[in-house]
């Protein structure tokens, strides 16, 4: 789904994506988007940021609060506090105006392979840690309680890379090469930060997850 007031990058998206086997639906705003959701239910939304009437910030919410879609935020070059603020609140990637087009198929395939990843794995193991329980199949997070928290594909890349490798430090590198979500320096600290934030740990003083300055992080918990 390619959700933009501007007609041409919906065409040029449009006819990119469908010609790499991509179905594609296209629309200028987020009533026309909720309304062909409902008919067309999409893996991926491809949302521009500055929408006349409800931005794409204000839609990433509402999308993150119903779904676990897929949200890749199409942004300006200089919008780069708007880019860390859609991560903050659940956009999975970003790319930025002008864009190249290699650069966009590669971000949806990245992103359509780890949700793809759900319904083919046959991973039943689940990894239980401190009051939570992270299941690689269905890439659902538990508390202990039932408690049921959403991740988004890129939060749960992060966290299911950390959690197999308890009180190792791993390498900022090897956390972004592991996963088939395209991850930068930048969008890796931002899920960082949420990651500790959904699973309650303090980040002025982290339990959990801790920074290695200049190296990367440490997973504090033994898995049982």
């Amino acid at each position: 789904m390619i959700v933009d007031d501007d007609p041409v990058v919906r065409e040029i998206l449009s006819s990119s994506l469908s010609e790499h086997g991509y179905q594609v639906k296209a629309c200028e705003d987020g009533e026309q988007m909720n309304a062909l959701l409902r008919e067309f239910p999409a893996d991926i939304v491809l949302l521009d940021i500055r929408l006349p009437g409800t931005d794409g910030l204000a839609l990433t919410r509402y999308l993150r609060a119903q779904s676990d879609i897929g949200i890749i935020l199409v942004t300006r070059l200089d919008d780069e506090v708007d880019r860390i603020i859609g991560l903050e609140i659940g956009a999975d990637d970003y790319i930025a105006k002008p864009f190249n087009l290699r650069e966009v198929r590669a971000r949806v395939g990245a992103l359509m392979r780890r949700i793809s990843a759900v319904g083919r794995s046959d991973i039943s193991e689940t990894i239980r840690f401190g009051d939570w329980a992270l299941n690689l199949a269905t890439q659902r997070l538990r508390r202990i309680d039932g408690e049921e928290i959403r991740l988004t594909p890129g939060e749960y890349q992060v966290l299911a890379c950390l959690v197999q490798r308890p009180q190792k430090l791993t390498t900022r590198e090897h956390v972004i090469a592991m996963g088939s979500v395209s991850l930068s320096e930048e969008s890796l600290d931002v899920l960082i930060s949420r990651l500790r934030r959904k699973l309650g740990d303090n980040h002025r003083n982290p339990q959990l997850i801790q920074t290695v300055h200049g190296q990367g992080y440490v997973f504090v918990p033994a898995p049982y």
